[in-house]
C-alpha cells in the first residue's frame, strides 16, 4: 500500500534502493573501512511522464522516518547560459532543507547571501556555499544514513551537472581507499544521464522506468473493468492514467458508469490524453528548447511525431516514407530537414536514440498511444501508413542482409497491427516466414552463419512480447512465430530447393485498395 496519494507499484525500484540502503546502514560506522559498496549512486531514467517524480515523492514519504532525506528539483525556466546562478539555486535549495533536518547557525544568513548574490561575488559565494553543504552533510551522514535525491536532472546543463558531479557526487560517493559512502544518491532523468567522473560512474546504477503493468493500472483506476478498459488505451502510461481518470471525473463519469462512458467516448478521451502528453512534452523541457518548439505552433512537429508513432524504430529513411504517406506537404523534404527535425524530436524526450538498435524510437507507452489516437481519428491515415511501412520493411529484407532479422520482425509487426489483420492473415504470415527463411536463412551446407542468424531470429521473436500480443490480437497463438522458426531449424527429410522472394500480398502503398482482406 502506498504511502502517498495516487502513488501505484514500482515495488521493484523501491525495493531495489532500500536493499542498497540495507547495505549501507547494516554495519556500525566503525565496521565501514571494511566494507566495499560500489553502488551508491542510482539513476531512474525514464520519458516524460512515466512516474519518476511520483517515485521520488513516494520514497521521501517511506524512508524519511529511517534515514535523512532530501529531494531537490532541477526543473527551471533559467538560461542555461547563467552558470553561477544555476549553482547557487543548487547550493540555496540543498542548504535549506539540510536546515530542516540539522539547524545551523550560520544557515540562514549564508542561504540569504546565495540569494541575493551578483556576479561579482557568485565565485566566492560558490565556495563558501559547498564548503558548507559537504561539511553538513558529513556531520550529518555521522548520525543517519542519508538519501540524496535530485529529480529533473536533464534540467541541468551540462556545465552544472559535471560541477555536481565532481565537486557534490564525488566526494559524497568516494571516501579515500574505496570507504563506503553513507550517502545514497538518487538521480531521476528523462535520459540515461553521462558520467564523466570514474569513481562516480562505477558506482552508478541504472533503471529504466517503464510503464504500468496492467494490475497496476487496475489498482490506480479503482477496479478491473475499469482499469483494463484504460490500459487498453493508455498502455500503462503513469500520467495518461492519471488524466484519462481526471477527465472521467470532470465529465461526471464515475463507478460503475465510467466503464461504459470509456467505451462510447474513446476518441475523445485520447484527443485529451494526447493534448496533455504534448502540453507536459513542453513544460519538461528547457527555457532555451521551449522557446524553440514556439516555432512548431503550426504543429508539424507532432504531425510527424504522429505519422512515425506508427513505427517501432526509425531512421532519416523510414521517416520520410512515413510523413509523406501521412500528408502530401510533407513530400520532397530534404535530408537536412529531417535531420532538423529529428534533432527537434530529441529534445521532446518523447523520442530517443537507441545505440543497440542503431535507430530512433519513440518510447514505447508514448508510441502506442499517438498510434492508436491516430487509429481512433483518422483510420484512413492510419491504415495507409501502415501499408507504407509493411511495404518498406518488405524491401529492406530484401535489400538489407545485414540488418534482415530487424527488418523482416518489423515487416510482421507491421502486418499483424494494420487494422484488418485476422487470424487467418496470422497464418497466412506463418507461411510467409517460412517462405523467407527458405530464401535467405538456408543453403545445402547449413554454415554456422546460418544457423547463428535463425537463433538470433528466435531470441529475438520469443523477446517480442509486443510482437506476440499483436498475435493474440489476431486471434493467433502468441508463439506461433517462433515456432514456425523452430520447425525450420530442424533437419529436413526431404531435400527441396528453397522457394524465391519474401512472399507479400501487398503492391506499393499507392495502389493498394482501400477495402478487402488484409491477408
Amino acid at each position: 500500500m502506498s504511502a502517498s496519494p495516487g502513488f501505484i507499484n514500482r515495488t521493484d525500484e523501491i525495493n531495489a534502493i532500500t536493499s542498497l540502503l540495507d547495505t549501507i546502514d547494516r554495519h556500525p560506522l566503525a565496521d565501514l573501512a571494511n566494507v566495499y559498496l560500489p553502488d551508491c549512486v542510482v539513476n531512474l531514467h525514464g520519458p516524460p511522464g512515466i512516474g519518476k517524480s511520483a517515485l521520488l515523492q513516494e520514497l521521501l514519504v517511506q524512508l524519511r522516518e529511517r534515514c535523512a532525506v532530501l529531494l531537490l528539483d532541477l526543473r527551471s525556466r533559467m538560461p542555461q547560459d547563467r552558470l553561477p546562478h544555476e549553482k547557487l539555486r543548487f547550493l540555496q535549495a540543498s542548504l535549506h532543507q539540510l536546515e530542516a533536518l540539522q539547524p545551523s547557525p550560520h544557515g540562514a544568513d549564508l542561504r540569504a547571501r546565495l540569494a541575493d548574490a551578483d556576479d561579482s561575488l557568485a565565485g566566492d559565494l560558490i565556495d563558501e556555499g559547498l564548503a558548507a553543504l559537504l561539511a553538513e552533510l558529513q556531520l550529518l551522514s555521522e548520525r543517519r544514513v542519508i538519501v540524496l535525491m535530485i529529480d529533473s536532472c536533464e534540467h541541468a546543463s551540462e556545465a552544472l551537472f559535471a560541477w555536481m558531479e565532481r565537486f557534490v557526487l564525488l566526494p559524497l560517493v568516494h571516501a579515500p581507499g574505496d570507504q563506503p559512502s553513507r550517502v545514497l544518491c538518487v538521480l531521476a532523468s528523462q535520459i540515461l544521464l553521462r558520467w564523466r567522473q570514474h569513481n562516480v560512474r562505477r558506482r552508478v546504477v541504472a533503471h529504466l522506468i517503464g510503464p504500468l503493468s496492467r494490475a497496476a493500472t487496475r489498482a490506480q483506476a479503482g477496479g478491473d473493468k475499469l482499469g483494463d478498459a484504460l490500459f487498453r488505451l493508455t498502455f500503462g502510461h503513469a500520467l495518461s492514467n492519471r488524466v484519462a481518470l481526471a477527465y472521467l471525473e470532470t465529465q461526471g463519469a464515475p463507478p460503475p458508469n465510467s466503464v461504459d462512458w470509456v467505451a462510447s467516448h474513446e476518441p475523445e478521451l485520447m484527443r485529451e490524453v494526447v493534448h496533455r502528453l504534448r502540453e507536459h512534452a513542453v513544460t519538461s523541457m528547457l527555457a532555451g528548447e521551449a522557446t524553440l518548439l514556439k516555432r512548431w505552433e503550426k504543429w508539424e512537429l507532432w504531425q510527424i511525431l504522429e505519422a512515425i508513432a506508427i513505427l517501432r524504430e526509425f531512421d532519416v529513411n523510414s521517416l520520410r516514407v512515413a510523413i509523406e504517406t501521412y500528408h502530401e506537404s510533407f513530400v520532397g523534404r530534404s535530408q537536412s530537414a529531417l535531420l532538423i527535425a529529428i534533432r527537434d524530436l530529441l529534445k521532446t524526450r518523447l523520442v530517443e536514440w537507441n545505440g543497440l538498435l542503431r535507430a530512433y524510437q519513440v518510447a514505447p507507452a508514448m508510441r502506442q498511444i499517438f498510434a492508436h489516437a491516430l487509429e481512433l481519428e483518422q483510420p484512413q491515415i492510419y491504415a495507409r501508413l501502415r501499408r507504407a511501412a509493411i511495404g518498406y520493411y518488405e524491401e529492406q529484407v530484401r535489400t538489407v542482409p545485414g540488418n534482415r532479422n530487424l527488418y523482416l520482425i518489423e515487416y510482421m509487426f507491421q502486418r499483424l497491427r494494420h487494422p484488418e489483420a485476422t487470424a487467418s492473415d496470422a497464418l497466412h504470415l506463418e507461411a510467409d516466414l517460412v517462405r523467407t527463411l527458405g530464401t535467405y536463412y538456408a543453403n545445402e551446407q547449413r554454415t554456422y552463419l546460418d544457423q547463428e542468424n535463425l537463433e538470433a531470429l528466435e531470441r529475438a521473436l520469443q523477446a517480442d512480447k509486443e510482437l506476440q500480443q499483436a498475435l493474440v490480437a489476431c486471434h493467433a497463438s502468441g508463439d506461433l512465430l517462433v515456432a514456425a522458426v523452430q520447425r525450420f531449424r530442424q533437419p529436413r527429410s526431404a531435400p527441396g530447393g528453397p522457394p524465391t522472394g519474401l512472399q507479400s500480398k501487398y503492391e506499393p502503398p499507392e495502389s493498394i485498395p482501400s477495402g478487402g482482406s488484409f491477408g
